[in-house]
């Protein structure tokens, strides 16, 4: 299988756009608008700061399949990233209001910087625990004893078992991988594709025909959880994916395991669709494209009993062909045994996962809910996002402003706002009626998946699944790229204003 194209010695088509990053986040202001979406643009009240993710383990992994033909739009210049504007109908759509109108909820990564709190946190806990449990042991050895003879003693601290060192565990990967392939003897580190809270993902290359997989190594078991809990967590993840086959689903191909390391083997793919949807390189029929592709994916995860309850931007990565894949079942359920009556009685599903702004209302109200509805929610959150290139709200609830405004109860003020044609009216016209079903607040009265399958516009979608590619360009940029085009768009801004 051929290498992977290196796409930093191209050049990107791409809208006229500019963008501001920092190390927790990506967000992205959009000044130009090829596509008709109307005005109203200050339904987007709030600047989104800060956001939360409540996902259980999740891998932000570059992980999909390679395919062999690339279809992309590139000009084989390295020298010139310059951004071009097209006049075509169907060029870039993601920007549709003038910034000067509105302050954005600017689209975020939920990936390093909130898992690595949560981390710390998690071993300030444990931590302050050892130290109080010492303390506690102190106390009642000395003159202090006798008042405490009565009260329960203090449970020890659970035993976990021994976790190999950096070294050891590089060598274990190493050898449980070898079979796929080989991780360099350099830092691990620089072929890690994605890390979170569920593990980290690297990649590794097989010398007999190139093929490359993507290696999730889970996160070690922690303090807070028994061993027979952890392992359950790992194994039911895998078992979850291992007898999915479809082409917008990521492929597992086998778990590993030694003493308390597990790794899983899946397919793999350069192509982070986050990055591409900041690029602001789409156009109106790719974004139609992607959304029908994810849509088709959970239809199928559906069919097969399962819910993804992570669908976010960020769960998503493109082939060299341009079909996209769901990874990172991390958070997946089960609401319906495999082989049973699809009419039966599902299984509802408790807890808050996920990250906030993809969130469907009943996650957050309700103790335990239908998690069809609520992947389909997502679905809708993920379309605006691909159209606006930024967050409807922060959270789907009334103390957010923007997400009072789309459901259209008072404010502090007792005036009611104008409800969700505020939003709808920036998304593409016919767009408009669908997602407006999909983005209805009551779970019950929601558009289904069979609904949406049935929806005109949605049937209409001219898309890229098998060997059939749809009359569109599917453009394909790395991080480089979207360095570059950064670096470029901030050089054309300073000239601009000394020009101005």
């Amino acid at each position: 299988m051929p290498k992977p194209t290196d796409l930093s010695q191209s050049q990107v088509s791409v809208s006229n756009v500019s963008m501001r990053r920092n190390e927790s986040s990506s967000s992205l202001q959009s000044h130009s608008s090829n596509v008709g979406t109307g005005s109203g643009s200050h339904v987007l009240a709030k600047l989104f700061r800060k956001g939360s993710d409540r996902s259980s383990p999740n891998v932000p992994s570059r992980t999909a399949s390679m395919n062999n033909t690339p279809s992309v739009s590139l000009t084989p210049s390295s020298s010139n990233l310059t951004p071009r504007v097209s006049n075509s109908s169907n060029a870039s759509t993601a920007g549709s209001t003038d910034s000067s109108s509105l302050r954005h909820l600017s689209l975020k990564r939920f990936l390093k910087p909130i898992h690595r709190s949560a981390k710390a946190k998690e071993q300030q806990e444990h931590l302050h625990q050892v130290i109080q449990h010492k303390l506690n042991k102190l106390k009642i050895g000395n003159h202090h004893h006798h008042h405490h003879h009565n009260k329960e003693q203090p449970k020890p601290e659970p035993v976990l078992p021994p976790q190999p060192d950096g070294r050891e565990e590089r060598m274990a990967v190493r050898k449980l991988v070898a079979q796929y392939g080989e991780i360099p003897d350099a830092a691990v580190e620089k072929n890690v594709l994605g890390e979170g809270a569920g593990g980290s993902v690297l990649i590794v290359r097989r010398p007999s025909d190139g093929q490359v997989f993507a290696i999730k190594k889970f996160r070690p078991q922690t303090s807070r959880e028994s061993d027979y809990d952890y392992r359950k967590k790992v194994i039911n993840e895998y078992n979850l994916l291992v007898d999915l086959e479809h082409e917008n689903i990521v492929r597992v191909y086998e778990l590993l395991n030694e003493h308390t390391l597990y790794v899983m083997v899946m397919e793999y793919c350069k192509y982070d669709f986050f990055t591409i949807v900041m690029g602001g390189v789409m156009s109106k029929d790719e974004i139609y494209c992607y959304f029908k592709q994810m849509a088709e994916g959970v239809i199928y995860i559906h069919s097969q009993g399962i819910a993804h309850r992570d669908l976010k931007l960020d769960n998503c990565v493109v082939s060299e062909t341009g079909i996209l894949k769901l990874i990172d079942f991390g958070s997946a359920a089960r609401f319906r045994m495999p082989d049973s009556d699809p009419d039966q009685d599902i299984i509802p599903v408790r807890g808050i996962v996920g990250s906030d702004p993809y969130l469907a209302p009943e996650c957050l109200s309700m103790g335990s809910y239908d998690p069809r509805p609520a992947d389909v929610w997502s679905l809708a959150i993920m379309f605006c996002c691909m159209v606006l290139r930024r967050f409807p709200w922060k959270i789907p609830k009334t103390t957010d402003s923007s997400y009072r405004a789309f459901v259209g109860e008072p404010g502090e003020d007792g005036k009611a706002s104008s409800g969700s044609g505020r939003l709808l009216k920036l998304l593409p016209a016919a767009s408009r009626p669908l997602i407006g079903g999909m983005l209805t607040v009551a779970a019950d009265k929601r558009t289904t998946m069979d609904q949406l399958q049935r929806d005109s516009f949605f049937y209409g979608i001219d898309w890229c699944h098998g060997s059939i590619k749809g009359d569109h360009t599917h453009h394909l940029i790395t991080e480089k790229d979207l360095e570059k085009i950064e670096a470029e768009r901030k050089k054309q801004s300073e000239m601009a204003k000394k020009m101005g």
